[in-house]
């Protein structure tokens, strides 16, 4: 008898081929649907992923809103416009600021003017404005009192909540839910 020779035979190796082949198919199908689920959720975020910021800022800017006093604009809203005082975040140079909430051109709009301290002289401050989302048709807002919710505010005193909902261009696949905001009125409690 001849002793074996190293190596391996035809069988072992088609066996190990197709172990192998088991192996990248399986990894080859987890991979594929991580990708997938990646994809579902980037569509997703694209969505719904402004929502997030926006609402957090406007919860903030609503929830510290002025309920009014000497030369302090109190809350005023109309269905598409919103204006009232309250305090900057100290990223976009802090202090205390007149604001408006609308849209303009499909876009929804933060405007605020800096407000100064008693009269100091000079020229008063230029407005600003930032971007908060594009591609909006429109917004409708409605403020919560005594009477419940109302789409016009002119009232001495804050509304407790303002509703604000979006409403996209036709065509356009985000739906937002509404956005409901508490103001220092109904924080405070």
């Amino acid at each position: 008898m001849r002793p074996r020779q190293g190596g391996f035979t035809l069988l072992e190796v088609l066996v190990g081929v197709a172990v192998l082949g088991l192996i990248i198919g399986v990894l080859y199908g987890g991979v594929s649907f991580a990708l997938q689920a990646a994809q579902r959720q980037d569509a997703v975020l694209g969505k719904t992923g402004d929502y997030d910021a926006v609402n957090r800022a406007l919860r903030r800017l609503i929830a510290e809103a002025d309920a009014g006093g000497p030369g302090i604009v109190p809350l005023r809203g109309s269905p598409g416009r919103m204006t009232f005082s309250s305090r900057m975040p100290d990223a976009a140079g802090g202090g205390a600021a007149d604001m408006a909430v609308g849209i303009t051109g499909g876009t929804v709009v933060l405007r605020w003017t800096p407000r100064r301290p008693g009269r100091p002289l000079g020229p008063a401050p230029a407005p600003r404005e930032a971007e908060l989302l594009r591609g909006a048709q429109r917004v409708e807002l409605s403020y919560w009192g005594a009477a419940g919710w109302r789409s016009e505010w002119a009232e001495a005193m804050l509304p407790a909540l303002v509703r604000l909902r979006v409403i996209f261009a036709p065509g356009d696949a985000r739906h937002w839910p509404d956005m409901v905001l508490a103001t220092r009125q109904q924080t405070a409690s």
